[in-house]
């Protein structure tokens, strides 16, 4: 017997184990499904791959062991086996189907080869047991919702190969506290991480050139977050309801920001709004309502093109300072949004390469932040604080 066939054991649920002999090359689609009085499997080296739906629906499967000759797991292989703890995924295997593991609920731990160059849309979609997950550098592609309400997960390692996270990839991921993006990703999915109330920080690589719509939304625990001067497109409500953040700097790289990219991120005092902005959309910045300052660095209001709902007209806009270059305070002054502010303040905004001193006799000894703190280098676009050794500070721009 080389192969066994499509449904050849489906729905027998008296069955509680199986001797699958070295002659079998492949298992069929839904050969085993809804078998849920087996317990174990052991796949032999002879097969080279598991179909569709294979093991679909065996409750009762705690331990299985797959051959290193697999090279695929198909969509929905293991799908509801909600009683595995923990597989191990062979280095043979180049690809995980979609809903491959889809409701493992008591998968508490996956190891995923060097091998594997794809994970499938919803292959882990609410492994609700799962802590950790290192995605290696094989891996170029994690699909739509892999690791959807994966809610038990804690950490994410993300392979330096993968150039895109899905559409909802680790959305409601609650427990998840710290993630790491390789320095390939390109693309951050729209809804990537919505929902991940847990984690607090973020660093995107270089590598990004779009965050996408909601990525980040509802993040409320995020504290900070960097995005580098490689990102051109902040999406749709990308950072909304970021409760946590209470400073973000945009890079001189961003074009976009669109409509409700930071909605309800009440904790944010302070914006810096660089000149490479060209739109800025409709609510961006509603229900900042903890907002002091916002730097806006072009020296034409209108040239940023906000839609004059953009920031709301109310008592918190009213009493925020907008900081703009020395001379513009008359275009500010005269169109909405901008017109919102009660105090309109002009400041030599002028971008300078780093830090370059009016008197080269002066000894930089600290950059800080507008809250004070400390920083060990400042990003482009952002204004800094700069201290002096002979005791005095000068706020400038980091070009």
């Amino acid at each position: 017997m080389t192969f066994i066939g499509e449904l050849a054991f489906q729905g027998c649920s008296g069955l509680t184990s199986i001797i699958i002999p070295n002659s079998v090359t492949s298992i069929g689609r839904g050969a085993f499904s809804g078998c849920s009085g087996l317990t174990s499997i052991t796949i032999p080296n002879s097969v080279t791959s598991i179909g569709n739906d294979a093991f679909y629906g065996c409750t009762g499967l705690t331990s299985v062991t797959i051959g290193n000759s697999v090279t695929s797991i198909g969509n929905d292989a293991f799908n509801g086996c909600t009683g595995l703890t923990s597989i191990t995924i062979p280095n043979s295997v180049t690809s995980i189907g979609g809903w491959a593991f889809q409701g493992c609920t008591g998968l508490t731990s996956i190891t995923i080869p060097n091998s594997v160059t794809s994970i499938g849309d919803y292959a882990f979609y609410q492994c609700s047991g799962l802590t950790s997950v290192t995605i290696p550098n094989s891996v170029t592609s994690i699909g739509q919702y892999a690791f959807y309400e994966c809610s038990g997960l804690t950490s994410v390692t993300i392979g330096n190969s993968v150039t895109s996270i899905g559409d909802y990839a680790f959305r409601y991921c609650r427990g998840l506290t710290s993630v790491t993006i390789g320095n390939s990703v390109t693309y951050i999915g729209q809804y990537a991480f919505d929902g991940c109330s847990g984690l607090t920080s973020v660093i995107i690589p270089n590598s990004v050139t779009s965050i996408g719509k909601h990525a980040f939304s509802s993040c409320s625990g995020l504290t900070n977050i960097t995005i580098p001067n490689s990102v051109t497109s902040i999406g749709y409500g990308a950072f909304s309801n970021c409760y946590g953040l209470t400073s973000i700097t945009i890079p001189n790289s961003v074009t976009y920001i669109r409509d409700a990219a930071f909605y309800g991120c009440s904790g944010l005092t302070n914006i810096t709004i660089p000149n490479s902005v060209t739109f800025i959309g409709y609510s961006a910045f509603w229900s900042c309502s903890a907002l002091t300052d916002v730097y806006a660095l072009r020296t034409n209001a209108s040239d940023y093109n906000a839609i004059s709902s953009a920031f709301q007209n109310n008592k918190v806009i009213a009493a925020a300072t907008l900081h703009v270059p020395t001379g513009s305070k008359e275009s500010y002054a005269s169109l909405a949004p901008w017109s919102y502010f009660g105090n309109i303040v002009e400041e030599d905004l002028t971008p300078v390469s780093q830090v370059v001193l009016d008197n080269q006799d002066k000894t930089i000894v600290g950059y800080y932040n507008l809250q004070g703190q400390r920083i060990a280098k400042p990003q482009s676009g952002q204004v800094v604080i700069v201290r002096y050794g002979d005791g005095t500070s000068r706020k400038m721009l980091v070009k």
